[in-house]
């Protein structure tokens, strides 16, 4: 019992230090993303949405890697890739306004307020940006799923002893059906034309008097 209660309180760590891994790691690539997000903004003077897919999908995997087991570790996965297209909107204006050649100090005390950047950024999410910040958190949430259901799948079917799942289940078809005996019939011999033992005439004879 000592020793399971320091196996358990082992695992536990690890289990922890996984999900840290994977939620670290989605905070890297939202961020990645959001700054792609606001480069693209830049050159090309346009809010591609799309980008929102990729940070989604790149959070999904990287949770579907670490933690794809723990539903909590999956939730905040998906709540850091919106928050990632998100803060991708907003760099974008930022990166805009820039290139429009307004100074950084002045965006970033102008926030608020009705002439601030807060004030156009429900406009510049839009439907679009909305649908897309939807499809990035079910990326998030799909791909760690899918990848559980595929490893469970492929644990169900693992071979034994080398041998592959088809003939594993073709050995287990075959040990399941009922024992049946086996007679061999020798070449050439039909069952009725087999001798029969003829009786022995001195045998009836033995207990004469």
């Amino acid at each position: 019992m000592l020793l399971r209660g320091f196996s358990r309180a082992g695992a536990r760590p690890t289990s922890r230090q996984n999900a840290i891994i994977a939620l670290g790691l989605a905070v890297v690539v939202a961020l990645a993303g959001a700054l792609l997000w606001g480069l693209v903004a830049m050159l090309f003077n346009l809010q591609l949405s799309l980008i929102g897919l990729l940070i989604g999908a790149g959070v999904g995997a990287v949770v579907a890697r670490y933690r794809s087991g723990h539903l909590p570790t999956i939730i905040a996965g998906a709540v850091i890739a919106v928050a990632g297209c998100a803060f991708g909107t907003f760099l974008a204006m930022v990166f805009k306004a820039l290139r429009e050649h307004v100074p950084l100090s002045f965006i970033l005390s102008h926030l608020g307020g009705p002439n601030g950047l807060l004030h156009y950024y429900p406009g510049e999410v839009g439907v679009l940006g909305l649908l897309f910040w939807a499809v990035a958190a079910y990326a998030a949430i799909r791909i760690p799923l899918q990848s559980q259901r595929v490893a469970a799948s492929a644990a169900a079917v693992t071979p034994v002893w080398g041998q592959t799942p088809d003939s594993a289940m073709q050995a287990g078809d075959l040990e399941s059906g009922p024992a049946q005996p086996m007679f061999v019939q020798p070449p050439g011999l039909d069952p009725d034309t087999r001798p029969k033992p003829e009786a022995d005439p001195e045998a009836g004879s033995s207990f004469a008097p």
